[in-house]
């Protein structure tokens, strides 16, 4: 995901939506992919603190 293309205002709801994904992947034991999704998070809170 290109972080470039989005506004930052919309990081929040962003965020808010990855973490369901997150959720839903860790609930259907999809690991790597819950981990992919939580080093994405992780990246786009990053940017937000700068």
């Amino acid at each position: 995901m290109d972080l470039k293309k989005i506004p930052k205002d919309e990081y929040a709801g962003l965020i808010k939506d990855l973490s369901s994904q997150m959720d839903l992947a860790s609930a259907n034991l999809e690991f790597e992919k819950a981990a992919e999704l939580r080093d994405l998070i992780a990246s786009i809170r990053e940017k937000m603190a700068k």
